[in-house]
C-alpha cells in the first residue's frame, strides 16, 4: 500500500507515467497476494480453495489489463509468475487438494492469457501495418499532387510560349492582307516563313523538355553561355519588338557560363522580355545585362516601361495569382504568371525579384550561384 501512495505522488509530480502507475500497482498486487500465502496456510481459519480461486480470478482480469494499457509483453511474464505460484502451492497445501485442480487453473490462466497475448500481438502488427499503409497512401498522394501540378505547370508553360509564334503569325497575316505592295508581301512572307519555323523548333524543344521534367530524376543542370541563351530568346521576340519598335540590347560578358537547365531560362526570359515589351510603349529599349560579383551572377531584364504599383508588387510573385493586366497597346495576357518563374528560378538553385515603380519602368533580377555543375 506504501508503494502505490508513493507512485501515485510521483505520478501527481509528473515525475512518472500513468502507464507506469498502472504497472507497479498491478505487479504489487500480484506479488503481495501471493507473497501472503506462506503467512496465511498455517493459520486454524485459512481455506485455501477461496484464496486461491481469488487470486486465479484476480490474475486473470490483470492479464487482460496490464497487456493493454501497457505492453502485451506483461501477459507473459504474469502467466510465468502464476505458474510459478501453483508449483508453490502444490508444495504448501495439504497433499490431499486435488492435483487436477492445480492443473486446470493452470491451464485455463495460461490458456487465455496465451491467447489474449496472441490476439493484443496480432492487433498490435496490424495497427502498425495499417499506419505504415496509411503513411505510403498519404505519401503517394502528395507525390500525385505534386505530380500534377507539375503537369498543369508544364501545360501553362507551353501554351504561354506558343501563343508569341501565333500571335506574330496572326499580325502578319493582318500585314500582308493589308498592303498592295509586292516587296513589303514578299518580306511579310518571309517573315511568316520564319515565324512559323520558330514556332515549331519551340514546340519540339518544349516537348522535349516536359519529357524530361516529367521525370526529374533524369534532369540535371549543366554549364551554359548565357549569352546564348539571351540571344535565342531575343530572336524568337524579334517580331513582338519590331512591330512596337523597341530595342532588345544584350549586354552580356560572351564567355559568361552558368549551372543551370537552358530551356528552363529560356522559358524564364521570354516571359520576362515578352512582359517587358507588352509594358513598354513604342520608341523604348528592353536590357538584359549580366553583373558577375564574388559568388553569384545577376541578370537584369530592364525596361523603361510604365512600371507596377507597389502595393502589388508581392502579390505577383504568389503561386495563386492569376491576374491579366492589359498591355500599352491593349495586349492580352498570357497567363503564365512571374511565380512560376520565380519557381523555375528556385528549381536552378537561384532567386527572383522585382523593383518597380509607376512611371519609372521595372527591373527583373535573377540571381544565379557560380559554381560547378
Amino acid at each position: 500500500m506504501s508503494l502505490i501512495l508513493i507512485v501515485l505522488t510521483l505520478f501527481h509530480r509528473k515525475v512518472i507515467k500513468a502507464s507506469k502507475v498502472f504497472m507497479i500497482t498491478v505487479y504489487s498486487i500480484v506479488f503481495s497476494l501471493m507473497i501472503s500465502l506462506p503467512f496465511r496456510v498455517d493459520q486454524v481459519d485459512f481455506q485455501f480453495e477461496p484464496f486461491f480461486l481469488k487470486v486465479e480470478i484476480i490474475l486473470m482480469v490483470l492479464i487482460f489489463a496490464i497487456g493493454v494499457l501497457v505492453h502485451p509483453i506483461h501477459k507473459l511474464i504474469i502467466i510465468i509468475t502464476n505458474l510459478s505460484f501453483i508449483v508453490v502451492c502444490f508444495f504448501l497445501v495439504d497433499a490431499s487438494y486435488p492435483v487436477e485442480k492445480f492443473v486446470f487453473y493452470a491451464i485455463m490462466v495460461t490458456g487465455t492469457g496465451g491467447m489474449a497475448y496472441v490476439l493484443h500481438t496480432t492487433f498490435i502488427r496490424l495497427t502498425k501495418d495499417l499506419r505504415t499503409a496509411n503513411y505510403k497512401i498519404s505519401h503517394q498522394n502528395n507525390e500525385l499532387r505534386k505530380l500534377n501540378e507539375s503537369k498543369n505547370q508544364l501545360f501553362r508553360i507551353i501554351a504561354h510560349d506558343l501563343k508569341t509564334p501565333f500571335a506574330q503569325l496572326s499580325m502578319l497575316v493582318d500585314l500582308i492582307n493589308a498592303t498592295d505592295n509586292i516587296e513589303e508581301k514578299k518580306e511579310l512572307r518571309e517573315m511568316i516563313k520564319e515565324s512559323a519555323t520558330n514556332g515549331v523548333e519551340l514546340l519540339d524543344r518544349l516537348m522535349d523538355w516536359a519529357k524530361v521534367q516529367s521525370n526529374p530524376k533524369t534532369s540535371e543542370l549543366e554549364k551554359h553561355k548565357v549569352s546564348t541563351v539571351v540571344n535565342e530568346v531575343f530572336n524568337f521576340m524579334k517580331q513582338s519588338s519590331l512591330t512596337k519598335e523597341i530595342e532588345l540590347i544584350a549586354d552580356i560578358p560572351e564567355h559568361l557560363e552558368l549551372c543551370m537547365d537552358e530551356e528552363m531560362m529560356q522559358t524564364v526570359l521570354r516571359n520576362l522580355v515578352s512582359n517587358a515589351i507588352k509594358f513598354s510603349n513604342r520608341g523604348t529599349q528592353i536590357i538584359v545585362k549580366a553583373i558577375t560579383e564574388l559568388e553569384e551572377v545577376s541578370i537584369k531584364v530592364i525596361d523603361q516601361g510604365i512600371g507596377i504599383d507597389k502595393n502589388i508588387l508581392s502579390d505577383l510573385l504568389e503561386y495563386e495569382n492569376k491576374t491579366s493586366t492589359i498591355g500599352t497597346e491593349n495586349e492580352q495576357g498570357t497567363g503564365l504568371g512571374l511565380s512560376i518563374c520565380k519557381a523555375l528560378i528556385e528549381s536552378q538553385n537561384g532567386t527572383l525579384a522585382i523593383e518597380s515603380s509607376i512611371g519609372n519602368g521595372t527591373t527583373v533580377t535573377i540571381e544565379m550561384p557560380v559554381r560547378s555543375c
